[in-house]
C-alpha cells in the first residue's frame, strides 16, 4: 500500500477543495507545515499536524523566544510569566480551579507565622551598694531562664557581727539589723536586645526557566 504525498504553497492549500484520502499527507512547502487528511476534510479546512497536536487551550514551552504561531500556525500569547505551573487538584482550594495565581517570590514573616519560642536572660542589677558594709547576693551567679521584661526582686543580706557573717536576712521593710542599714529594694532589669533586620527571606524553591505560551485561537 502506498500513500501519495501532495504538496504546494500555502496559498494553493488555502484555496483548494481537494479533500485528501484519509491519512494522505499535505506537505506545505513554505510554511513547512505538514497535514493529514481525513477521507473527508477539503485540504483548506485541515488543521496543520501540530495544531492538532496543540489545540486551543493548550501549553507550549521552549527555550526559544519565537511566538509558536511562527511554527504552527493559529494565535499565541505569552502565559505564566514569572510563574511555576502546578497542576489543579480539586481537593486543595489553593489549588481548586484552572489558571488560579497565588504564592510570592519574598515573604516578610508576621508574629503568628514564627515559631512558638522562649529567651533566655539574666538578672542585670541597677543598684551601687558601696555604703553597705557587705555586698548582696542579687543577681544570681549564674544565668537563668525568665521572661522577658522588668521585675523587682528582695535583696538579700547577711547580718554582719564582728566581720563574721551570721544570720541571713531578706529585705521587706527598713530599718537597721546589727551593723547593715537596708532602705530599700533593687530593681532589677532583664530580657534580650533586639536583633534582626525585618527583611522579607527568599521564598523560591529550585527553578529553571523557559519561554512558555498558550494557544488562544
Amino acid at each position: 500500500m502506498s500513500i501519495q504525498l501532495k504538496r504546494g504553497s500555502s496559498t494553493e492549500r488555502k484555496n483548494s477543495s481537494v479533500v485528501l484520502a484519509d491519512g494522505q499527507p499535505f506537505y506545505e512547502k513554505d510554511t513547512k507545515q505538514l497535514y493529514i487528511g481525513d477521507g473527508s476534510t477539503a485540504v483548506k479546512d485541515l488543521q496543520s499536524l501540530m495544531l492538532a497536536v496543540y489545540p486551543v487551550g493548550s501549553i507550549y514551552m521552549s527555550v526559544n523566544d519565537a511566538n509558536p504561531s511562527t511554527l504552527f500556525g493559529g494565535t499565541w500569547t505569552a502565559w505564566g510569566s514569572g510563574r511555576v505551573p502546578v497542576g489543579v487538584s480539586t481537593n486543595d482550594s489553593d489549588f481548586g480551579t484552572v489558571e488560579k495565581t497565588g504564592g510570592e517570590s519574598k515573604h516578610r514573616l508576621t508574629t503568628n507565622e514564627m515559631p512558638s519560642h522562649r529567651h533566655i536572660g539574666q538578672y542585670s542589677n541597677t543598684q551601687s551598694y558601696t555604703n553597705h558594709a557587705q555586698r548582696p547576693t542579687d543577681p544570681p551567679a549564674s544565668p537563668r531562664e525568665i521572661s522577658q521584661g522588668t521585675r523587682e526582686v528582695e535583696v538579700q543580706y547577711k547580718t554582719v557581727t564582728d566581720n563574721v557573717s551570721t544570720v541571713l536576712y531578706y529585705s521587706s521593710g527598713s530599718g537597721p539589723i546589727n551593723d547593715i542599714t537596708y532602705t530599700e529594694k533593687v530593681r532589677s532589669e532583664y530580657g534580650v536586645a533586639s536583633s534582626g533586620k525585618d527583611i522579607s527571606h527568599n521564598n523560591l524553591q529550585p527553578y529553571i526557566t523557559c519561554y512558555m505560551w498558550k494557544r488562544t485561537a
